[in-house]
């Protein structure tokens, strides 16, 4: 996930889910990484 991917799901998260009682991240086939990097 690069940072532009984090900021999309992070913006989505505390903007329109943000008054879900639960979300789901399935994270299966996520190859991984480091933001920090970016």
């Amino acid at each position: 996930m690069n940072s532009n991917s984090f900021r999309e799901v992070y913006s989505q998260i505390l903007g329109k889910y943000r008054n879900c009682e639960a979300l789901v991240v399935d994270e299966r086939h996520n190859g991984g990484g480091w933001l920090h990097g970016d």
